[in-house]
């Protein structure tokens, strides 16, 4: 049974000749730094499945609890966190440009904490998460650069990449990247049919009804 949601979105990720080399985009083949997906947009993705179809070039996903990230703080550093909001900031993938102002940080009574992070840095709008107070204190430029030295030094775990394999996560707790892809045999693909790594990458809010009657059987 396959329930298409309306707000939901899926998406074929694989080697794009337009994208050659180019770092910080799952269609490009350069490094992807961990980061959850899709904060500047105005619905939700809480939650996100990356679906292995094909990886010939044995380039495994990485993941990390935000929480290990987190932890690295002080008590102290960890309260200034919680009073900074960030601007996150779309990449390649969006036409034109799109921002969203929220907390890095916030409790959450349902799940316990929310975190948004991106420390992903691409060619064409940079720094995807940035301090949106535009005179931000010592202190809380200490504590956020602090989060991008952790994050590039610290050790995630990497996911079997065999083919059917997938990985589902919570994209408020969990962060995602990829080291640049291993090996290409050509400059990209035209389609996702003729590419040697081809990802699946579904997304969604969490809390959404649908109605069983449309559902489609397949």
């Amino acid at each position: 049974m396959d329930i298409k949601y309306p707000y939901e979105d899926h998406k074929a990720l694989f080697l794009k000749k337009s994208a050659h080399e180019i770092s910080e985009w799952g269609n490009g083949s350069g490094d992807i730094s961990l980061h959850s997906d899709d904060l500047y947009e105005d619905i939700s993705s809480d939650y996100l499945s990356l679906t292995t179809c094909r990886d010939l070039s044995n380039t495994p996903t990485s993941y990390l609890q935000s929480k290990d990230i987190l932890d690295l703080l002080t008590d102290n550093e960890l309260d200034i966190l919680l009073n900074i909001e960030a601007n996150f900031i779309s990449g390649k993938n969006v036409n034109g440009l799109k921002l969203k102002k929220a907390r890095i940080v916030e409790p959450c009574k349902e799940r316990g904490f929310l975190s948004r992070l991106d420390f992903r840095i691409d060619n064409v709008n940079g720094q995807r998460m940035t301090i949106a107070n535009d005179t931000p204190s010592k202190e809380e430029i200490f504590v956020f650069e602090k989060l991008f030295e952790i994050a590039k030094n610290i050790k995630s775990h990497a996911i079997d990449n065999r083919l059917g394999s997938f990985l589902i996560i919570d994209n408020y707790k969990v962060l995602h990247a990829r080291s640049s892809v291993k090996h290409y045999p050509s400059s990209g693909y035209d389609h996702p049919k003729d590419a040697f790594r081809l990802l699946y990458r579904s997304k969604g809010p969490r809390k959404r009804f649908f109605d069983i009657e449309q559902a489609r059987y397949i």
